[in-house]
């Protein structure tokens, strides 16, 4: 699916798109499904949502990975997902 699979280099493109195959393409914080063809940059588009954020000590683990919307995972930042979870709803 090229059109999601670009974006930050600190995932590969394979595992990046296992997770998104895992999650079923579908937003962690708001529920809603990702197109898979939508650009990476679109803020609909898919995005990876650290659970434990980076900034926090969060790993680049799949375990620690979620797919989600790009403006949902901007929204989010890093509150607590119990804090935003339907954020988009």
């Amino acid at each position: 699916r090229p059109g999601s699979a670009g974006g930050s280099l600190w995932i590969g493109t394979r595992d990046r798109l296992a997770i998104y195959e895992r999650d079923n393409w579908t937003c962690h914080l708001c529920g809603e499904g990702i197109d898979p063809d939508a650009h990476w940059n679109d803020d609909r588009g898919a995005s990876l949502d650290h659970l434990i954020p980076r900034s926090l000590g969060g790993a680049d683990d799949p375990d620690n990975l979620r797919t989600c919307h790009r403006s949902c995972n901007s929204r989010r930042g890093v509150k607590p997902v119990e804090e935003v979870l339907t954020i988009g709803r």
